[in-house]
């Protein structure tokens, strides 16, 4: 397996034009400098510095005007190397590789329990990364990236709390990983990086100022329920990386139902995907007929896709497990709209395959 550490993009200009380019796929040095608002003079060693390692790469050049065309840039190809992103859920995982401009060279859904530990689970997320690695790629790994459903301390990669991912708390992953790869790891909160994915999102050309403006919330809803928070721009993680853990705020002070946390009436033990499956599957077992008696006289497990195309076809129960659990996520988030005041709040939700995806302004 090859590999290539190109060390971290050292300054924050760097980051800047790069995310520039990434947005616009393919830009000019000139127009860089109007999206930045920077002399061209002060733009050229940065983007010297980036071609000689390797993260930029040129596209031609644009027609002339009369005078020199100018030369067009763009994100490497994947013969430049390609970075690994890994989305891991309780029960399953997604592993990916991309090039530099974020074109996807191999995607692989597999299920895996965390409650297998962390050095199992890690070592078979390496493998995968390094079957990939060898059937898609022309080029070395560089990085990867990792998020987890946990709060995680990003200075150290190691998990803070890990409520549903018993063994892992104060595991060191980020050290784990790089001693196994060799190259670059950096492991956030799977909300933080939902959040970070959304503001790269933004269109390109609006204000240049808009992502140092904006402040949003990104939940999740899926085996837990957690928020990334924005605050101007910035991905805002509080003390120790616990901010947006909103699935441990109480909704229900006398509820009988334990949270993995070990308290009471948390909204993750109330509206996650599990407790939303298990009171649909309550329901529908004193029920004659129905998409879900089906299921469940055949013995299928239900599961989140199934629960919400029995929603979808008019089930009741399926329906009020749903609406239940809207009522008490969107209970909690009319709570963080009074005290954050955010720009918006985006939903998404992770049961599987390609994650949905809803925005809503505050």
């Amino acid at each position: 397996m090859e590999y290539r550490n190109l060390g971290p993009v050292a300054t924050p200009l760097a980051r800047r034009i790069l995310q520039t380019v990434h947005r616009k796929r393919r830009t000019s040095r000139a127009e860089i400098a109007s999206t930045l608002g920077l002399s061209r003079s002060r733009l050229s060693p940065e983007i010297r510095r980036l071609f000689d390692r390797g993260l930029l790469a040129a596209s031609g050049h644009a027609s002339s005007n009369g005078g020199r065309r100018s030369e067009h840039l763009t994100m490497p190809g994947p013969a430049a190397g390609l970075v690994g992103g890994i989305d891991l859920d309780t029960g399953q995982a997604t592993v990916g590789l991309t090039d530099l401009g974020c074109r996807v060279a191999s995607h692989r859904l597999v299920e895996l329990t965390v409650g297998d530990g962390p050095q199992p689970v890690l070592s078979r997320l390496a493998d995968l990364l390094e079957e990939s690695l060898a059937e898609h790629s022309p080029g070395p790994l560089l990085a990867v990236g990792l998020g987890i459903p946990a709060p995680v301390d990003f200075e150290t990669g190691r998990t803070v709390l890990a409520p549903i991912m018993p063994g892992w708390e104060h595991f060191p992953i980020r050290d784990f990983l790089i001693e196994r790869l060799g190259v670059p790891v950096y492991v956030d909160g799977d909300v933080n990086i939902l959040a970070r994915g959304e503001m790269q999102g933004r269109p390109v050309e609006a204000s240049p100022a808009l992502a140092e403006e904006t402040s949003f919330l990104c939940v999740r809803i899926s085996t837990g329920i957690g928020c990334g928070v924005v605050i101007q721009g910035q991905a805002y993680r509080g003390e120790d990386g616990c901010a947006g853990d909103i699935g441990h705020i109480c909704i229900d002070p006398v509820s009988t139902v334990i949270c993995a946390c070990g308290n009471r009436g948390c909204l993750e033990a109330l509206a996650a995907v599990p407790p939303v499956i298990a009171r649909a599957h309550a329901a529908a077992v004193t029920r004659v007929e129905g998409p879900l008696v089906t299921l469940i006289r055949r013995g299928t497990p239900l599961s989140a896709v199934s629960v919400g195309r029995a929603a979808l076809a008019g089930d009741p129960e399926a329906v009020d497990a749903l609406r239940d659990s809207g009522r008490q996520i969107g209970f909690v988030l009319a709570g963080l709209v009074s005290f954050f005041n955010p720009t918006e709040i985006v939903v998404t939700s992770m049961p599987a395959g390609p994650m949905r995806r809803r925005k809503f302004d505050s």
